[in-house]
């Protein structure tokens, strides 16, 4: 029993150890300036319901409840990066659960703010932060008093959160009151173009079967759900072309070779390998020698171009994407098997 207890408490120091190294990485690569974000339109339910799944371990652990108000922001669009934003909002609910009390609830709310701006925010039931303490909240290495509790962490995860933020444009704030719980806060730019109803969902393109009459197979990695959606409302027009959609960089190495696709786009910036990374994989494969592999980012400065093109992608799309530059593209790399005239995109983006 006492080696089985030995062997738990390394296990824990060792993966709190890999915790700290992780963060004080990111850290220094924000600092550093090195943190590479993609901006573009990011849909709050869809954030909601990633980040709600991910959150579960958590919830069980501490026994907590959560609410999930998506009524009030079912059609709010911000300007942001996914993964990021995602990184951070998954940071104030492993806060919100840690430090609230057994049974307590989780609230997340995103709602409209003045002159443009979405906030979300992350309410928890806990005992509240004490006024004296609540200006060392974002000092690295501050816990506020919880070192020498049970409780897990590094004292760098709300400094990396709102140096995230901010580096989206953003802003991060709280409010407490002891006894009554906190409330983290942070707000972004409203994105001006928000869910657009005209837009199919994802699964009446992409869940379509290639056949006789859709010969050619284009494979899209991308993490956003609403650039998915987006791509598959702009190939759902071209009735030749079955769409295949990954989410995740794996299943994207995945598909690539158990289908074997006429053309592949990907997005930069993933979570876990980026599309440089991903590129690479794929280009090692035997079908993915000669496969036309197109990058789509929001980075669009001539050097991240150029990068892009060096690095083996056969052509670079920058978001928001060019309608006629992407069915440009799309028909250079199709037109040695395409003999059917170009259908026009009927989308407006």
């Amino acid at each position: 029993m006492e080696q089985r207890e030995s062997v738990a408490e390394i296990s824990k120091a060792g993966h709190h150890l890999l915790e700290l190294i992780n963060e004080v990485l990111d850290l220094a690569k924000i600092e550093a300036g090195r943190i590479d974000l993609s901006i573009e339109a990011v849909e709050i339910p869809v954030l909601f319901q990633e980040c709600r799944s991910l959150i579960m371990p958590f919830l069980t652990k501490y026994r907590i409840s959560m609410h999930c108000q998506l009524e009030s922001c079912e059609h709010l669009t911000v300007r942001a990066d996914f993964t990021r934003l995602k990184q951070v909002l998954l940071n104030l609910l492993t806060n919100a659960c840690k430090y609230n009390q057994p049974g307590g609830t989780v609230t997340i709310e995103g709602t409209m703010v003045k002159d443009g701006w979405v906030r979300i925010g992350v309410r928890d039931t806990g005992p509240g932060i004490p006024t004296d303490l609540q200006k060392g909240l974002f000092q690295p290495f501050s816990r506020l008093g919880a070192e020498s509790s049970d409780i897990e962490g590094t004292g760098i995860g709300l400094v990396i959160t709102r140096q995230l933020v901010e580096l989206m444009g953003g802003r991060l704030g709280m409010d407490s009151q002891m006894g009554a719980g906190s409330t983290f806060w942070i707000e972004l730019p409203l994105d001006e173009c928000s869910s657009d109803p005209k837009i199919p969902p994802l699964c009446e393109t992409a869940c379509s079967q290639p056949n006789a009459d859709r010969p050619y197979t284009v494979l899209y990695v991308e993490d956003n759900p609403a650039n998915l959606r987006l791509v598959s409302c702009l190939l759902g027009r071209r009735p030749n072309v079955h769409l295949l959609t990954a989410h995740e960089p794996w299943l994207g190495l995945k598909l690539a070779e158990t289908q074997q696709p006429d053309l592949v786009l990907l997005d930069l910036n993933l979570p876990d390998m980026d599309g440089y990374e991903l590129l690479a994989r794929l280009r090692e494969k035997q079908a993915g020698h000669s496969t036309p592999i197109l990058a789509i980012s929001a980075n669009a400065m001539p050097a991240d171009v150029q990068r892009g093109l060096d690095a083996g992608f056969n052509a670079y799309l920058t978001k928001p994407l060019d309608i006629d530059n992407f069915f440009g593209e799309l028909d250079r790399y199709l037109a040695p098997r395409d003999t059917s005239k170009p259908v026009n995109s009927g989308c407006d983006v």
